[in-house]
């Protein structure tokens, strides 16, 4: 019993063997279902596919990075003449979503660099303070709330144990706490 591989190489020999269909290369494209291409729809180099579209090893590099789909041809990258079409067309210029994020993160960014520019001509100009000085501003005013409110029992308590009438207690605690009020607010 013979292999089927060595009939059709017996059949080759005596040239009984049925003309083979036009080569079909099987591609995997990166953004596209796989798909069978015949064999003159693939370029099957980077300079190849340069001087088939007219332009420079180096678009074609820009433009594969930039997400133009290429085929695995033997483990080797390959052109697919349609795509390459289409890229010369929009001179490499289709929108990906990575372009577009990419876009975007580069619009914000010089956004972001203005507004510091910004700042910092404000700060320069006086006009801004640091946030470190903010702060030590406002530690120093919450101490002095504090100190007056911690004091006050110690500074009222003489004048109020003479007093009996609640209505003059009660000016008297409000006057001293608009007092401390007065002083967090004047700094």
């Amino acid at each position: 019993m013979q292999k089927r591989g060595t009939e059709k190489r017996k059949a080759a020999k005596r040239g009984r063997i049925e003309p083979k269909a036009p080569k079909v290369a099987r591609v995997r494209l990166k953004d596209l279902k796989p798909a069978a291409l015949a064999a003159e729809e693939i370029i099957e180099s980077q300079k190849k596919a340069a001087k088939y579209v007219g332009r420079s090893e180096r678009t074609i590099r820009r433009w594969v990075k930039e997400g133009m789909p290429t085929a695995k041809v033997n483990g080797k990258t390959a052109y697919v003449k349609s795509m390459l079409d289409y890229f010369k067309a929009s001179e490499g210029k289709q929108v990906t979503e990575d372009r577009k994020r990419e876009q975007t993160a580069q619009a914000d960014l010089k956004q972001i660099k203005a507004k510091l520019l910004e700042m910092d001509l404000k700060i320069r100009e006086g006009k801004l303070i640091e946030r470190e000085e903010i702060e030590k501003q406002w530690v120093q005013r919450i101490q002095i709330v504090k100190r007056g409110f911690l004091g006050m029992g110690r500074k009222l308590a003489p004048q109020l144990a003479k007093l009996k009438d609640p209505r003059k207690v009660q000016e008297i605690i409000d006057k001293e706490a608009r007092q401390i009020i007065l002083k967090f607010t004047k700094r």
